[in-house]
């Protein structure tokens, strides 16, 4: 029987399963063994459904339309997870906190938040990730020349955070809003002014008249009224309602300021 199996345990993190695949995927979490090649142009994999999935942009094969918006897909799987865009479906649901994702991988990073886990380590100042992707950015940080403002002289590691961060001085706002034609300076801005002031509310709040179009924002709000505080930091122990708060609160144990201004260069710890 399946539960009559011997575990086997990660070396790396607590993780344990008594699948032989399932561990030998797993620690490519950790090693960053990428065995699976793409044929066409060479890009690696750490698994194979994943280098068969890429292989199809290569041959542009998209059979999978969605109804509503016409997007189209690679795999009925992914129009599926794409159709959850659109019901607001998010049937994977957090067992500590009870918050819902429409994504089981999404799931699974967000559980992290309560575990304290971070499995992905930079290789160059030791420093620790939740997901994969911020320590991929992060190490970029030891590598790359940064490019300084020529105006206030603040640094950036990205040229185009630079582009971004000149508009300041240049009054430059390229993106326009389509339905009253205000601009902005970046394109998720101009995105989150029509979320905000031109679309319909879809939320309401059950204990007071607050409104929100977006579903995150309200399970947030509400919690002002349940006292919920679903995240935890795992050094004191204290818990946060959100997790932009808690990530803040994190940086008093860390003494990270991430945040400059760009007229005297004193840093803060809170944008």
């Amino acid at each position: 029987m399946e539960s009559c199996k011997k575990l086997s345990f990660c070396p790396y993190c607590p993780y344990a399963t008594a699948h032989k695949g399932h561990m030998q995927r797993h620690k490519r979490i950790h090693t960053n063994e990428r065995p699976f090649v793409c044929v066409v142009c060479h890009k690696r994999f750490n698994r194979k459904d994943h280098v068969l999935s890429h292989m199809k942009s290569h041959s542009k094969e998209l059979p999978y339309p969605c109804q509503i918006c016409y997007k189209r897909y690679q795999s009925n799987r992914d129009l599926e997870v794409h159709h959850r865009s659109h019901s607001g479906e998010r049937p994977f649901v957090c067992s500590v906190c009870h918050k819902g994702f429409s994504h089981k991988g999404n799931l699974k990073v967000h559980f992290r938040i309560h575990t304290g886990e971070r499995p992905f380590q930079c290789p160059v100042c030791g420093k620790r990730f939740v997901r994969k992707q911020d320590m991929q950015i992060h190490s970029w940080t030891h590598q790359l020349k940064p490019s300084r403002c020529p105006v206030c002289h603040k640094s950036f590691n990205r040229k185009d955070n630079l582009k971004v961060h000149m508009r300041i001085h240049s009054g430059e706002r390229p993106f326009p809003c389509t339905i009253c034609n205000k601009t902005f300076s970046t394109k998720q801005n101009m995105q989150m002014h029509v979320l905000n002031y031109h679309k319909k509310p879809q939320y309401l709040c059950s204990y007071c008249s607050y409104t929100s179009i977006q579903r995150g924002n309200m399970r947030k709000h509400e919690r002002i009224h349940t006292k919920e505080r679903p995240y935890k930091c795992h050094i004191c122990n204290k818990t946060f309602y959100s997790s932009s708060n808690l990530s803040a609160h994190k940086r008093t144990h860390t003494k990270e300021k991430p945040f400059s201004c760009y007229q005297c260069g004193v840093k803060f710890s809170r944008n």
